[in-house]
């Protein structure tokens, strides 16, 4: 089976200021803040950023084709959704015990090979519509390149 490959290109950091946070909301599982700041092209303004107080795991399962298993749901929020196989840690729980109890919770699948690659900021911005839509594939079963 063949790994995936993630970009290992290095990103310069910008030169973002920080000059105060005013906390606007905080649950004790979700927190939203505002910075105000000046941007690297030396605008001044506020960003808002969300931050979900809970661990969770995600998988990225790949079957020995190099297909990535997917589950369709019920999002409150969005409505139907497709994502891969994760979700929140039960307290004490291991990431990579939570990816396996997901993933089989979740899909049916048990992995053989597990490997971390490494963490995923899901929310790098605060999001709550779906930018990346997936569709499902209708024919032939490897896809012909254009």
């Amino acid at each position: 089976m063949t790994q995936p490959t993630i970009a290992r290109q290095p990103v310069a950091p910008l030169p973002w200021q920080q000059h105060g946070r005013t906390t606007l909301l905080d649950t004790g599982s979700y927190l939203i803040q505002r910075d105000t700041v000046t941007q690297p092209d030396g605008t001044h303004s506020a960003f808002e950023f969300h931050q979900a107080r809970v661990d969770a795991a995600l998988t990225v399962a790949l079957d020995d084709q190099g297909r990535i298993a997917m589950v369709r749901y019920h999002s409150y929020v969005h409505g139907e959704i497709v994502t891969p196989p994760g979700g929140v840690l039960e307290p004490g729980e291991e990431p990579l015990d939570a990816a396996r109890r997901e993933l089989k919770e979740e899909s049916g699948i048990t992995g053989a090979d597990w490997s971390k690659l490494g963490q995923v900021a899901l929310m790098t911005k605060c999001t709550c519509d779906l930018k990346a839509p997936l569709r499902e594939w209708e024919g032939p079963e490897t896809p012909t390149p254009r």
